[in-house]
């Protein structure tokens, strides 16, 4: 079987998107600039269909949308009483009328135990996995009564396993009121927490039983940014297996940013062109036709050099980090810099100006691995990383008994650029 990446949509929901939806973007270009034909969004019941996000997407052509659909604190009862089909009908026909695809996906998860819809919650807004059914046939059965309504499909998604809630086959309201099947799947970074492969092997046997012949999407998957997880994203991408996965969207946040090591951003930018609905264009969804792809856009060069070092010991065995850098040879396109850092412990990411060329980060401990990557953009796009990796050797010296001691009593700095694989150390200057 062909690789995944060569027969599936990737797509994301890229931190707090919709809200706003250039965050998106933003991430496309983090990514090198291949698009990511599928924005997952999320909205609670009785917010109306975000049209001026929506317009945006429509405006650079050839997107769907997923939109996670969240009942927070209704009553199931209320449903079937009919006292949502108002806001039904009107929050369907404004997505009905978006260009592309709308793939609904409400009442995700509902086989776990966390969620107000969820039977398993405990919390009264649904009884069981009987009312949770025919709640979902209602909606399904009154969105189908809004002309053009055929344009926006209902996505029945469930967790990737059982977890303090009916199982997903209880959940399952029958094949004539779901469109597209699918979970919502994670490797938390614990021992044994699996490849891609297997977190949705049990999960993909068990959903498509359920259907014989809808699409499988994955609404949210990733994994944990503790450790090394490119072999992780390139197995995913050259996956063999899943022969009705069409749609894997990327839960770009917290600790499952896609872009949160470098290991983990070169596979990416590697592996996502060979995708070929990327490669001149994409079947649009629900229209038949193909989206042209506009001519690859010119990219600011990387920054020329980059240096991270040791600047103080900060007390309580904690260390601080200076990470500075050059501007490319030809900076005629750069409007600013992306700075991203990942280590065991935590993640940051900040967008400069232009005449800043130095970040701090703080709070490291001794023998942590800390690994930066500075971008240059031109506003809407970005160019290829300047990459540096260091870590806190034994060397560097204990903190001194002041609460703030001068940079002078650091005796040694540990620098990393392009140029040394390796860590180097030299006196402070």
């Amino acid at each position: 079987m062909p690789d995944l990446v060569t027969r599936c949509r990737f797509g994301a929901y890229a931190t707090d998107e919709p809200y706003p939806i250039e965050s998106h973007f933003a991430l496309e270009a983090r990514l090198g600039g291949t698009k990511l034909p599928v924005a997952s969004w999320f909205q609670a019941w009785g917010g109306g269909w975000i049209k001026s996000e929506a317009d945006k997407l429509a405006a650079r052509g050839g997107y769907d949308i997923l939109m996670c659909w969240e009942p927070h604190k209704i009553n199931f009862d209320s449903i079937l009483r009919g006292e949502h089909d108002a806001y039904i009908r009107s929050y369907i026909a404004e997505a009905a009328a978006y260009p592309n695809l709308v793939s609904l996906r409400p009442f995700h998860e509902s086989n776990g135990d966390w969620y107000d819809w969820a039977p398993g919650s405990g919390r009264g807004y649904v009884r069981d996995a009987t009312q949770w059914k025919e709640a979902w046939r209602h909606v399904v059965g009154v969105a189908r009564t809004v002309p053009n309504s055929s344009r926006v499909k209902f996505y029945w998604c469930m967790n990737g396993n059982d977890a303090g809630g009916p199982s997903m086959e209880m959940l399952w309201p029958g094949k004539e009121w779901v469109d597209i099947i699918g979970v919502d799947a994670y490797d938390w970074g614990a021992p044994g927490g699996g490849s891609f492969d297997q977190i949705h092997a049990d999960a993909y046997r068990r959903t498509t039983a359920l259907h014989p012949t809808a699409e499988y999407w994955v609404g949210e998957t990733g994994r944990d940014n503790l450790g090394d997880t490119a072999e992780w994203y390139r197995g995913a991408y050259r996956s063999q297996q899943f022969p009705r996965m069409t749609t894997v969207c990327w839960f770009h946040k917290n600790n499952f940013v896609v872009d949160g090591n470098h290991g983990s951003l070169a596979v990416h930018r590697a592996e996502l062109p060979r995708a070929p609905q990327y490669a001149g264009g994409f079947p649009a969804s629900g229209t038949g036709g193909r989206t042209t792809m506009p001519p690859a856009a010119k990219l600011p060069a990387a920054p020329a050099t980059i240096d991270v070092s040791v600047a103080r010991p900060m007390g309580g065995g904690m260390y601080e980090f200076n990470v500075n850098w050059t501007a490319p040879k030809d900076a005629s396109m750069v409007t600013g810099y992306h700075v991203a850092q990942a280590s065991s412990t935590q993640w940051k990411s900040a967008l400069l100006p232009t005449t800043v060329r130095t970040f701090k980060l703080t709070n490291f401990k001794l023998g942590e691995e800390i690994r930066v990557s500075v971008t240059a953009t031109n506003g809407t796009r970005e160019g290829p990383a300047a990459l540096a990796a260091t870590k806190i050797a034994d060397t560097v010296p204990r903190p001194a008994p002041t609460p703030m001691p001068s940079p002078a009593t650091v005796t040694e700095w540990l620098v990393v650029s392009p140029n040394h694989p390796t860590s180097t150390r030299r006196p402070p200057a």
